[in-house]
């Protein structure tokens, strides 16, 4: 008899070993992986291959929206094979690397030997997210900057949508030009990697910012 916990939780030097000795053959062996965010929240279209292995690896399938993926590996039962894990974009690997080593076990039941579940669960770390700022302001057609750049204005109702790629951690601040004797709108957000949705109102004023520091362009304003 073979046992084997089906769940592999480390890195390629955390190998899932059989206990006893296998009768071989070919099975095809239930998969099960999960790939979460380093902070919260799940991986999409991260890519999985396996292989042997001491083999070449192909593509199995990729992680969908909840980050999950379940599918078939077909080997050798008492064979070793390789789960890796190819990051989507804005993701880099995570503290547990991207190889998973497992041992291809299988368990005697009455009809005979049965292929175990391989199951994985890993974190990626992402490297940028995109967030968008609601802003509200008191006037329209304002100047909008994100730290050092200009990027928009606000509409004719004095609101707008701003979107920002950062990575989690960074500080980015959003300020919305003052016109006269208003005071500077905007916030400096450290950005996290669950809250993406952030909020400027009209009671935000831009703390360290002299009143009534309006830009070079404002002819464009009401």
């Amino acid at each position: 008899m073979n046992l084997l916990r089906s769940q592999v939780l480390g890195p390629l030097a955390a190998t899932l070993f059989l206990v006893g000795c296998s009768g071989g053959g070919e099975f095809e062996f239930p998969v099960e992986v999960e790939v979460r965010a380093d902070g919260g929240g799940v991986v999409a279209d991260a890519v999985l291959s396996m292989g042997p292995a001491e083999g070449e690896r192909s593509e199995i399938g990729r992680t969908g929206a909840d980050g999950r993926f379940t599918g078939v590996y077909r080997g050798e039962a008492g064979q070793e094979a390789i789960l890796e894990i190819t990051p989507p974009k804005d993701y880099t690997l995570g503290p547990d690397g991207g190889q998973f080593k497992v041992a291809l076990g299988v368990t005697e039941t009455d009809d005979g030997e049965a292929p175990q579940t391989l199951a994985f669960q890993t974190t990626l770390t992402p490297s940028r997210l995109e967030y968008v700022v609601l802003i509200t302001s008191p006037g329209k057609f304002r100047p909008i900057w994100v730290d050092a750049d200009q990027v928009a204005r606000t509409s004719s109702r004095g609101a707008a949508a701003v979107h920002v790629r950062a990575k989690p951690g960074d500080e980015v601040t959003v300020k919305v030009d003052p016109r006269g004797k208003e005071k500077p709108l905007g916030k400096t957000f450290t950005m996290g990697t669950t809250e993406r949705i952030l909020h400027i109102s009209k009671s935000d004023v831009l703390k360290g910012q002299a009143d009534g520091k309006g830009s070079r362009d404002d002819d464009a304003d009401d």
